[in-house]
């Protein structure tokens, strides 16, 4: 077994992909904030359509963050969520990437056994987009990343059983990917794929975590 200790802990392969996706996205980040803006050609078809909205339900799945990303979608659990997101495009970087800014807010319900659950999640963060896809003439395509933080009304029940009696939070980092899928033919509307996910960070903030496999659809305006 691989040991490599990463804000308190990547202690196995999967935890590692995990850590390896996080720095992934630290990296384009740099990319992004070290850019200089310049006026380039639109890499989106839709120069115009600033503002999206997405809404998508999720399902739990038992995984760590490295083997939801890596691995076809299973190990799910009776705990769903429905939520409702709306971003906003406010820049474009290099050839490849834009910048935007997300707001979303989910409702959870699940059940364990007889005991029964609902709470509500809200999370801000930062999204960063790549759309040059050699494909997009036929299927458009986009790959997104975003970090920030959500807080939720209440612990959820999964989280506060990883973490045992004291090191849960409301308040815990952010961290999604996203595949859109589109029809050339309709620019404003995409099927949207997304991995949701909470995190203490390996110990930086608490010893929770959770994720959702979610499907939906963006419109653009």
């Amino acid at each position: 077994m691989i040991k490599w200790n990463f804000f308190g802990g990547c202690s196995s392969i999967t935890n590692r992909s995990g850590c390896i996706f996080f720095s992934i996205f630290l990296c384009l980040l740099f990319q992004v904030v070290s850019a200089s803006a310049q006026t380039e050609t639109n890499v989106t078809d839709e120069p115009d359509r600033l503002w999206s909205v997405s809404a998508f339900g999720g399902v739990y799945t038992n995984r760590d963050f490295g083997s939801t990303i890596s691995r076809w979608p299973d190990d799910t659990e009776n705990d769903q969520m429905i939520a409702l997101s709306v971003s906003r495009r406010i820049g474009q970087w290099g050839r490849h990437l834009t910048w935007e800014v997300e707001g979303l807010f989910a409702e959870h319900f699940g059940k364990s056994g007889s005991y029964r659950y609902n709470y509500e999640e809200m999370a801000a963060f930062i999204v960063l987009r790549y759309h040059t896809f050699p494909w997009n003439r036929y299927v458009r395509t986009s790959f997104a990343m975003g970090e920030g933080i959500s807080y939720t009304t209440q612990v959820p029940y999964h989280e506060q059983y990883k973490a045992g009696d004291d090191g849960y939070h409301r308040f815990l980092n952010y961290l999604m990917a996203e595949l859109t899928f589109g029809v050339p033919s309709v620019p404003s509307l995409n099927l949207v794929y997304r991995i949701h996910h909470r995190s203490g960070i390996y110990g930086l903030i608490g010893d929770q975590g959770s994720n959702y496999y979610c499907i939906g659809v963006r419109f653009s305006f």
